[in-house]
């Protein structure tokens, strides 16, 4: 997976703010799920008409693990992308694109779901975790 942010927030060591990074990491595979969105009315007579506004995709994501060792960490640079995107900023998620792979596979304009970033300890004693979060396509189906 690979994902492509501007560093806002909780910058990693040698970091400036601003400036566009790109995380390669391993994942589960992500989930996508399709939501339609859509206005729903009934008449009197109980007739109903449905409306579709949009159609909203979204990748739920399971990160592999993170440890502490390294200077930035791979723990420190996640931080900083979740930091940096927190607060709706857009960046660019390829969920099939894997490290050391090729060129971009299914680069993707998303936003991160409001809280649904967890993390979850692996391995307490070594600081290793994983991580989860969702992610919502900015261009949804019409």
């Amino acid at each position: 997976m690979r994902l492509t942010y501007n560093a806002k927030r909780a910058l990693a060591f040698g970091h400036t703010i601003t400036t566009a990074y790109t995380l390669d990491m391993w994942a589960q595979e992500p989930i996508r799920t399709y939501t339609p969105k859509r206005k729903r009315h009934v008449a009197i007579d109980g007739t109903e008409e449905n409306l579709l506004l949009r159609i909203e995709s979204e990748w739920a994501v399971v990160t592999d693990h993170f440890t502490r060792a390294g200077t930035p960490s791979g723990a420190d640079l996640f931080a900083e992308f979740i930091a940096s995107v927190m607060g709706g900023e857009s960046f660019t998620f390829d969920p099939y694109r894997q490290p050391g792979g090729g060129a971009d596979v299914l680069p993707l304009a998303v936003t991160l779901v409001d809280g649904s970033y967890t993390r979850s300890p692996v391995d307490p004693s070594n600081g290793r975790f994983t991580a989860s979060f969702s992610v919502r396509e900015k261009n949804a189906i019409v």
